[in-house]
């Protein structure tokens, strides 16, 4: 028989409570939020799970981590380690790893002993997991981090970009790498912000030293300058045009002169139609990238 719990019975009734005056959420909505399959995920005594929106548990309340289901898969820690599940329970890649992303082309990024590697959904090895970091990869490249510098490989581990760098991932057909600038960051201001010399955000070394971004080819021809304080995901080779962060510590500059739309030359581009009043992160986007792709869809 399924488990069946009611909203006031989970840890984020007592979120809620607080929010409300002591009042006892009455509906699922108010404690957690449901995918489009009504798979709802929530904490009983700190461990957590999914339920339907009938309050029936569809995945038992064993984990450790929030999670989410992506495409019938999720990828979820249990005792501390990670691995992926589907919507039946049933374990595809087994709670063996210290860290694991999402499937890309059936192809998973993962971790274990502190090395990452890249396996398929029948948890074979793909690349072998001898690297300190993997950024991403596509059909032909992979982006990865040996010995403290980044570089590009094929498939085959054929050096294909030249460990050279302090950052290094794939953006369409050319790479976005980072250098090591002569400015450093103040070591006290930051030293408990771990965050920014991390791998997912690496906006200078583990010595505080800067890191400048741009984009290169395959045979390192600068096609965008190193100018951004923040690594380039959003480049359109086209136009020349990419989506940048400068001056990002300077407390002294409004967010529209630290992160911006820039031109082949680094020159920020003007926004040639209003952004929406408040936070609304959506249209935000797709105003950015109205701006360095060109696209007209009607709800812009």
């Amino acid at each position: 028989m399924m488990q069946t719990l009611q909203p006031r019975d989970t840890d984020e009734s007592v979120e809620y409570r607080e929010l409300h005056n002591g009042e006892e959420p009455q509906r699922w909505d108010d404690v957690t939020f449901f995918d489009d399959q009504g798979y709802g995920f929530v904490h009983v005594d700190q461990l957590g799970g999914f339920v339907n929106r009938q309050g029936e548990v569809v995945i038992p309340l064993i984990y450790d981590h929030y999670a989410i289901f992506k495409e019938d898969i999720s990828v979820i820690r249990l005792h501390g380690k990670w691995g992926i599940i589907t919507r039946k329970h049933e374990t595809i890649i087994p709670f063996e790893y210290d860290n694991c992303r999402y499937p890309t082309g059936g192809k998973i990024i993962a971790c274990k002993n502190e090395k990452y590697g890249i396996l398929n959904l029948k948890n074979e090895i793909l690349l072998p997991f001898r690297y300190d970091f993997i950024s991403n990869f596509n059909e032909e490249y992979i982006a990865v981090c040996k010995d403290g510098k980044y570089g590009i490989i094929n498939w085959e581990e054929e050096t294909i970009l030249d460990f050279d760098w302090e950052y290094a991932e794939i953006v369409g057909d050319y790479f976005c790498t980072g250098k090591a600038s002569g400015l450093f960051y103040d070591r006290e201001r930051y030293i408990d912000d771990a965050v920014f010399c991390s791998e997912t955000f690496r906006c200078f070394t583990k010595d505080f030293q800067k890191i400048d971004f741009g984009i290169i080819d395959l045979h390192q021809n600068i096609v965008f300058p190193f100018i951004s304080d923040f690594k380039i995901s959003n480049f359109n080779p086209e136009t020349g045009r990419a989506e940048i962060s400068k001056n990002w510590q300077a407390d002294d500059m409004t967010d529209e002169e630290r992160h911006f739309v820039a031109d082949r030359f680094g020159n920020p581009i003007p926004f040639p139609y209003s952004l929406p009043t408040g936070w609304d992160g959506e249209k935000i986007r797709k105003r950015i990238d109205l701006l360095v792709w060109g696209k007209h869809p009607a709800e812009y």
